[in-house]
């Protein structure tokens, strides 16, 4: 799902017919002469549409994301979509599932992922100016580093789970793709 703002959740196809996801177009509790109804974003207000992803009986999940503002949709093989930013080792398969469930929808890699946060492989990989001990507590806490930061903390995820993505992002600084190559990352 491509969204207005660069947020760029992925959701299986088979997921989304089996737990019957719509693309909402307006929402029935809308006032009289409104297709939604406003909330908060940021300073100030914003609808969901054009169009929302709604999962009717499932929560907001890895599996289950809700995004508003969906301008496009991208419909294709797993590894048509993701290709560029797929780890070339198995070794680091682990850590991609989990950036791609945990960082993906904001961060690209490779240009595959979301437009929300920065790229972290093109042009420099983000663990060649980062400090690996520093880099890993930034992405458990980024308030720390970081005052009025868009990025949410994930220190839920445990060190365990940060390192190895961490490591996959490294292994992909030595497969950068040049941006003529790149995915299409929220386009």
């Amino acid at each position: 799902f491509l969204c207005e703002d660069g947020y760029n959740p992925i959701a299986p196809l088979s997921t989304l017919a089996r737990d019957e996801a719509f693309l909402a177009t307006s929402d029935t509790d809308a006032a009289t002469g409104r297709e939604w109804v406003p909330f908060s974003y940021g300073k100030g207000q914003r609808e969901p549409g054009p169009f929302y992803l709604v999962w009717p009986n499932s929560p907001a999940d890895a599996d289950h994301p809700w995004p508003y503002g969906v301008v496009a949709l991208r419909i294709g093989a797993r590894n048509a979509l993701l290709g560029p930013a797929l780890p070339r080792s198995e070794e680091f398969r682990r850590g991609f599932d989990l950036f791609q469930d945990h960082c993906m929808k904001c961060h690209s890699l490779n240009g595959v992922g979301g437009l929300v946060g920065v790229e972290l492989n093109v042009p420099k990989n983000i663990t060649e100016y980062w400090k690996a001990e520093e880099l890993a507590a930034f992405v458990a806490k980024p308030e720390s580093f970081r005052r009025n930061g868009k990025m949410p903390g994930f220190e839920h995820l445990g060190e365990e789970t940060i390192t190895e993505i961490l490591k996959y992002i490294q292994h992909m600084g030595r497969h950068k793709l040049s941006p003529n190559e790149q995915g299409s990352g929220g386009k």
